[in-house]
């Protein structure tokens, strides 16, 4: 049986994602189109595994240069 930590809503979950994606925004160096805040903690109100969720959106051409900057700052592709 596994057992998940639910947290009520916390107001720092927006400014921890503002966070995240400033540096994306850094290491990315323009090859993105927009990266979103997705998810339960990006819903106001909402209980929700305190994890910040997000997605990267950019054009195919940019794949192999944004997969190599996102991984040198320990994240990994996940296509859906």
């Amino acid at each position: 049986m596994s057992t998940e930590l639910v947290a009520a809503y916390s107001p720092d979950w927006s400014r921890q994602f503002d966070a995240i994606r400033k540096r994306l925004e850094i290491v990315l160096a323009g090859d993105f189109l927009r990266v979103e805040h997705v998810g339960s903690t990006s819903v106001p109100g909402m209980v929700a595994k305190p994890i910040i969720d997000l997605i990267v959106v950019i054009g195919p051409a940019h794949l192999p240069r944004v997969t190599q900057a996102l991984e040198t700052i320990g994240y990994r592709l996940k296509a859906i």
